[in-house]
């Protein structure tokens, strides 16, 4: 596995077969990553390569990772400590070879032909684009999974109207060259960009391209009691006032 090691210049060359670098961006989250792999792994087509970017972990997820070191497909870079996930996501902005960045946190996982379906759709005019997504609930006793709801998408995307009713937008598809054009994610915010930088970087996109909907479930997030998602709305708001006066909206 890559250590950290990190020369920031993008790859130049890019893989004519690849079209979607899929990233996993993970910390001490060994219970759950294999199924957001597998996830990956049994997509109804064969052009992407998976970015695993291991931000410091301290359980047994480098066991977990272990059978992947030797596929082809599959790139693994672990830090020696924790950096947060803006830093990890350009780390893969750099190492990536596809033409779009689809992100995929470590607890969740693909619908199985999500991948087929953006195939078909995506657009080079779009900057971005976000999915529908089913949200699951974890039961803290047992860890077994009961279906909630299907969540979809804005169906029109503003910068103002998503700071101001901001909520999970997933999947988060981008195109690698236009990331790349706006220097990718912001890493200096009043949390160190450990906190919101999906809200960030769609409003920084919007700003310059055009954000879309696609009307369809690519996608499974897991709702978990204690995760960041959950404590963090009582910080959201003062970042949403930076923010406001960061990008001008």
């Amino acid at each position: 596995m890559h250590r950290e090691n990190i020369h920031f210049k993008y790859i130049e060359e890019k893989n004519n077969s690849t079209t979607f670098s899929i990233v996993i961006c993970t910390y001490n989250n060994a219970e759950y990553i294999r199924k957001a792999i597998e996830s990956v792994m049994n997509q109804e087509v064969s052009n992407w390569e998976l970015i695993i970017i291991n931000d410091g972990s301290t359980d047994h997820t480098l066991e977990i990772l272990a059978p992947f070191r030797n596929n082809p497909t599959v790139q693994i870079i672990s830090l020696e400590q924790n950096r947060g996930k803006a830093y990890c996501l350009n780390i893969a902005l750099h190492a990536a070879r596809g033409t779009w960045l689809v992100e995929l946190d470590s607890d969740d996982w693909l619908e199985k032909n999500a991948l087929l379906v953006l195939d078909e759709v995506v657009e080079t005019g779009v900057a971005a684009y976000y999915g529908n997504y089913a949200e699951w609930r974890e039961y803290l006793r047992d860890k077994k999974l009961s279906f909630s709801k299907v969540i979809k998408g804005l169906p029109n995307f503003t910068a103002s109207y998503y700071l101001e009713n901001a909520y999970p937008l997933a999947p988060r598809i981008y195109q690698i060259d236009f990331l790349r054009k706006i220097g990718g994610w912001h890493t200096k915010d009043i949390y160190q960009s450990r906190l919101f930088e999906d809200v960030y970087i769609l409003c920084a996109i919007s700003k310059q391209g055009k954000v879309g909907h696609i009307d369809k479930l690519l996608y499974h997030r897991r709702l978990r009691r204690g995760s960041v998602s959950a404590q963090q709305r009582e910080v959201f708001e003062k970042w949403r006032d930076w923010v406001r006066m960061e990008l001008s909206i």
